[in-house]
């Protein structure tokens, strides 16, 4: 079969990680750590796999991150050396055993790709997979399978930018008929998106701000807007495509860095107090309640610091790395709450236990005024990769926002 492989190589990563900034078209050269090859379907690692036709696979912002060398390698012993790419995934099961009875041979599927004590096989699971913490699984090194935290990034298993791979039973969920494949493939990063809100959910009459507006932000503006709450979401969004949709996701009010003042905006906004030292930045006393940060780059880290109120909260959505430059000042004198988001698991929200996956596909089944199809943007066959990646890169030439590789 056809696939998208990664496969470290020292020197051709830090090639890539010094030049990708400058030169975008370095992450599918051949310098680079990746490439179109033929490979092998998947083998079946036991009676509770199946295997999957892909339909559709998302490229995520994580896939960029590997692909231009700028992951940590705080996640390398966590993490296949070679790996076929895709964990935003819909497909169609083409085997199973008898023993595998939640689907059926044809059935659409949505994959929920993260691998815990189950899909490894440990006989003894770990205290957070006993709570169902499956996304802090502290066993991704052990068990039958190399390590790596899902498929898409696991050497057994395949991923979405292959024609074939395989998943445990536990992480298949079939598809609901009156879902598209369109539909589909957006319920994994709508996963992650409700499970960020719900890592520190605003209270009724809130002030939140969402920085960013790729997928994984706008997605967070759906899930704003969908749960059962009022608050008044402002959102940031870098070119005017991106704005528009914010917009028809649900914020209210939508800041234009390259052509506004985001903190004269927001000291409007929320009646706060705007402060300037003798040296550096500005300071807000005041703000809002909440700041989903889908961005976490150092700047997005302190502007959030920044105009968070007194005991509020910020919520790394994005893949926060080495954050140099993040003045840590309101942390302390503010009290202001920092909270990590990882993918997804089980939510408890009003007195209802459920896993994300459950949670998001329920929303999404329930919320057809949300424009989720405007999020697909592009379609790609896998023979053209390198125009994808190029126009998943290149958002403000291409106005991309979910490219998706499809393979029907």
């Amino acid at each position: 079969m056809k696939a998208v492989r990664f496969k470290l190589n020292v020197p051709k990563y830090l090639i890539t990680k010094t030049v990708s900034s400058r030169i975008q078209s370095i992450a599918t050269s051949p310098l680079s750590c990746v490439s179109l090859r033929e490979a092998p379907i998947p083998n079946m690692i036991n009676e509770n796999w199946v295997r999957v036709r892909t339909l559709m696979s998302g490229i995520c912002a994580s896939d960029l991150s590997i692909l231009n060398g700028k992951t940590s390698f705080s996640l390398q012993p966590f993490g296949s050396n070679s790996f076929i790419f895709g964990h935003e995934i819909v497909g169609e099961i083409v085997e199973k055993s008898p023993s595998v009875k939640n689907v059926r041979e044809g059935d659409r599927v949505v994959i929920e790709p993260t691998h815990t004590c189950s899909t490894r096989g440990v006989e003894k699971p770990c205290p957070n997979c006993r709570r169902g913490l499956s996304n802090l699984c502290m066993n991704l090194t052990n068990g039958h399978l190399s390590p790596a935290t899902a498929i898409g990034f696991s050497y057994e298993t395949g991923g979405g930018w292959g024609e074939y791979f395989i998943a445990h039973k536990s992480q298949v969920y079939k598809l609901p008929d009156q879902f598209s494949i369109e539909e589909a493939v957006l319920i994994e990063p709508l996963a992650v998106a409700l499970h960020s809100v719900l890592r520190r959910y605003p209270p009724n009459g809130a002030k939140v701000l969402v920085l960013g507006a790729g997928t994984i932000g706008l997605l967070t503006i759906a899930v704003l807007r969908m749960l059962p709450i009022r608050c008044k979401i402002y959102a940031t969004a870098k070119y005017d495509f991106q704005e528009e949709l914010a917009k028809a996701m649900g914020a209210h009010v939508v800041i234009n860095p390259r052509k506004q003042d985001l903190y004269d905006v927001m000291v409007k906004e929320t009646g706060a107090q705007i402060f300037k030292p003798s040296l550096g930045k500005r300071v807000i006393e005041g703000g809002v309640q909440r700041v989903y940060d889908s961005i976490a780059s150092p700047a997005t880290i302190d502007d959030a610091l920044r105009l968070t109120q007194a005991g509020g909260s910020v919520v790394l959505v994005g893949a926060a790395a080495d954050a140099k430059g993040v003045d840590l000042t309101p942390v302390w004198f503010r009290e202001i709450d920092v909270h990590g988001s990882y993918i997804y698991s089980v939510e408890n929200f009003r007195g209802r236990r459920r896993k994300t996956f459950d949670f998001a596909i329920d929303l999404m089944k329930r919320n057809k005024r949300i424009p989720f199809n405007k999020l697909i943007t592009h379609q790609f066959k896998i023979d053209d990769w390198k125009k994808a990646i190029q126009t998943a890169q290149s958002r403000g030439k291409s106005n991309a926002v979910k490219v998706v590789f499809t393979f029907d």
